[in-house]
């Protein structure tokens, strides 16, 4: 049976967040983007310039790995957090930044791929811990809502050109989703997946990312 994930209770603006996040994937399934990326960090002055060529891909690859990072860090404010997560919502570019977080979780170490009892200073840890939620999501045994999301296939949909596709954007959505409760959540998510764990009651948790 699916196990509801409960975490802290969400605020006005995090359900704005929620809105801008649900609202950024149906688009993202609907519509490519072209025009130039939105910086992840409010300081940033600087707009980087998009293009088709490897210097994008270059590009979203270290935003993928900042983000996973940000979002896993114990010590990143939750405000910043919803800051950089409206920026990544609303970037032409999160598609590219989106896929390259899932790669970089997909190609961590497989030394670090198990969960240690204690929360290590290392950035390969945080990345587990990234991979062992989204396997549990994946999986249908842990999900964010119970409601299904409107581009989440149906059980009974036997269409199997749309899987590759669907699998896409059931990534995409999973990874928005863990996001958007980091973002309001107080502690890294080693702490967030140690709540998840307990309340869950799931066996072998993260079992399909080892």
């Amino acid at each position: 049976s699916k196990k509801f994930l409960t975490t802290n209770k969400m605020h006005s603006s995090s359900k704005n967040v929620f809105t801008l996040v649900l609202l950024a994937v149906i688009m993202a399934a609907t519509k490519a983007w072209t025009s130039s990326s939105v910086p992840l960090h409010r300081s940033s002055t600087t707009m980087v310039a998009m293009s088709t060529d490897g210097t994008t891909a270059c590009w979203a690859k270290e935003q993928g790995k900042a983000l996973v990072q940000r979002f896993g860090n114990i010590f990143e404010p939750p405000e910043e957090k919803q800051i950089a997560l409206e920026n990544l919502v609303l970037s032409p570019s999160q598609e590219l930044i989106i896929d390259s977080a899932l790669e970089e979780i997909q190609n961590n170490s497989a030394g670090f791929r198990r969960r240690f009892p204690v929360r290590l200073p290392s950035r390969r840890a945080t990345t587990a811990c990234f991979g062992r939620i989204l396997a549990e999501m994946e999986s249908g045994r842990l999900i964010a809502t119970s409601e299904q999301h409107p581009l989440m296939k149906d059980d009974d949909d036997d269409d199997d050109d749309e899987v590759v596709v669907d699998t896409m954007i059931s990534q995409r959505v999973h990874f928005l989703q863990l996001l958007q409760q980091l973002s309001t959540y107080k502690q890294g998510v080693w702490s967030l997946e140690r709540q998840m764990m307990k309340e869950s009651g799931i066996e072998n948790f993260g079992a399909g990312y080892l």
